[in-house]
């Protein structure tokens, strides 16, 4: 569950260079990209490259991380904890970050037509259903009415409430915080023979 997936036209120009690069190769390769805002949660974004890895080879993978396009939030949060507050404000920090940075300031093009209007609220709603909150709680979209603010509140509002059941699992709050890497994406390269 991410809303902030690579786009398709990305991923299927990512496919087709790998394909493309390992045309007459004796090896084939898959590229895995994972997004979680901290380990072992339950909210994350994936994209794949490649072929699927066949059960039955004898395979060789190589990780790393990389920066992601969202903002690094481990400093707001350890702030947080460090102010005395728990695992909620841990998960606030990580949502305001991540909502706050792919939403941004988006009240006029609500306001407008055409085609900027319609990628927001098109963001807007995936972002609703990624967080679990329900599209009637983001008010309506009319552009005389629409608040970005208040709909943004609300996504940061649903998606606070989902992580804090995953922080749960650190024993501190601490521990936590320091768990957060929404700055980061973990990328697994798998290479194996391929049969002839």
């Amino acid at each position: 569950m991410y809303p902030l997936a690579v786009g398709e036209e990305y991923g299927e120009t990512l496919d087709e260079q790998l394909f493309v690069s390992l045309v007459g190769a004796n090896s084939a390769a898959n590229v895995t990209a994972v997004w979680e805002p901290f380990e072992g949660s339950s909210v994350r974004g994936t994209a794949t490259f490649g072929r699927p890895v066949p059960r039955e080879a004898q395979r060789s993978v190589a990780r790393t991380t990389v920066a992601s396009e969202l903002p690094a939030a481990r400093e707001d949060a350890l702030d947080a904890v460090n102010r005395g507050e728990g695992y909620e404000a841990v998960a606030r920090a990580v949502t305001e970050a991540v909502v706050g940075d792919t939403l941004g300031d988006t009240q006029r093009q609500l306001e407008t037509d055409g085609v900027e209007r319609a990628v927001v609220v098109s963001r807007f709603l995936r972002f609703a259903d990624a967080a679990g909150v329900a599209r009637g709680e983001l008010g309506g979209f009319d552009p005389s009415t629409a608040d970005a603010a208040a709909m943004t509140d609300s996504l940061v509002d649903g998606l606070t409430d989902r992580l804090v059941g995953g922080l749960g699992s650190f024993e501190t709050p601490v521990d936590a915080a320091s768990a957060v890497s929404t700055g980061e994406v973990t990328v697994a390269v798998t290479t194996w023979t391929k049969k002839r």
